[in-house]
């Protein structure tokens, strides 16, 4: 599956994570990895989906794992004020 222009731009910007650091994609996703897990109990049963980016990079799939992201990058960083 294809992510939609929007999620593909978000994924790949700089964001800040729960530790305060600025972390970003190291490559854009170029599809998503779509997991399914059907399940059935007593109660009937149900359907988890989640999804993952991916992306091609030296011509193999990866799933795309944060990194640090360079101070010089856009990212809206918290300032502290003087």
């Amino acid at each position: 599956m294809t992510p939609s222009k929007a999620d593909a731009a978000r994924s790949h910007e700089p964001q800040e994570m729960p530790d305060g650091k600025i972390y970003k994609m190291p490559f854009a996703p170029s599809k998503q990895l779509v997991i399914v897990i059907a399940s059935q109990d007593q109660n009937g049963s149900s359907t988890t989906t989640t999804r993952k980016p991916v992306g091609a990079k030296e011509g193999k799939l990866l799933i795309p794992v944060p990194v640090p992201a360079k101070a010089e990058s856009s990212a809206p960083a918290k300032r502290k004020k003087k």
